[in-house]
């Protein structure tokens, strides 16, 4: 009985130990897709196409792509259906903040290319911050890097306050985008990392 509950203990945390393994892999894999898609969508701007929905259309880019990826990753990430299920209801809580940031607030105010170009990053920081709350209840599997991603988006967007009350030109959208897909980048790493070191604390205990 004693080796059954030990065999039984091994597993778990094996199981514990591949999600979080392959979740601090996906956070890496974000990471490049998202800051690829930022960054092109800023060198559009820079030679001349300055369509403000090159944004939210290179986020969409993103998303597709990361969500294909995510599907392969699910194939080595047996989970129970039901925890499944929440985890892919709850990308719909992703898309709330951006249907504010971008559909809502420039029927009401006056924005420009400042803001078209920088709305994303706490946008994105909301959103997951949502998804986390709902997903990553209760959870055993996983370090909570929704959360932990999405919370650190929305505290590091207060540096972009300061920025906005500058005279805005071309050079302080440029530099102001290049921030924020800097900063978004260093967190996913962080993710990353803390996802992968998570993983050797289950081992470890």
């Amino acid at each position: 009985m004693e080796e059954a509950e030990k065999l039984a203990d091994i597993a778990t945390k094996l199981e514990r130990f591949r999600y979080n393994v392959m979740a601090s892999l996906m956070w890496a894999m974000f990471g490049m897709v998202f800051g690829s898609a930022m960054l092109f969508a800023g060198a559009m701007q820079l030679i001349g196409i300055t369509e403000r929905t090159i944004y939210p259309a290179m986020l969409i880019v993103a998303g597709v792509i990361s969500g294909l990826l995510s599907t392969r990753f699910e194939r080595f990430i047996p989970l129970e259906k039901s925890i499944r299920k929440r985890w892919h209801l709850g990308l719909l809580l992703m898309f709330i903040p951006f249907i504010i940031s971008y559909a809502l607030l420039p029927q009401i105010l006056i924005l420009g290319a400042f803001y078209f170009s920088i709305v994303w990053y706490p946008s994105l920081g909301a959103g997951l911050l949502l998804y986390g709350i709902y997903v990553e209840r209760n959870s055993q599997l996983v370090v909570r890097n929704l959360t932990f991603s999405g919370a650190l988006m929305l505290l590091t967007s207060i540096v972009l306050i300061p920025l906005s009350r500058l005279e805005i030109n071309d050079q302080i959208i440029l530099g102001s985008n290049l921030l924020t897909i800097s900063m978004m980048i260093a967190i996913y790493l962080a993710a990353s990392l803390r996802g992968f070191f998570g993983a050797q604390k289950v081992i470890q205990e």
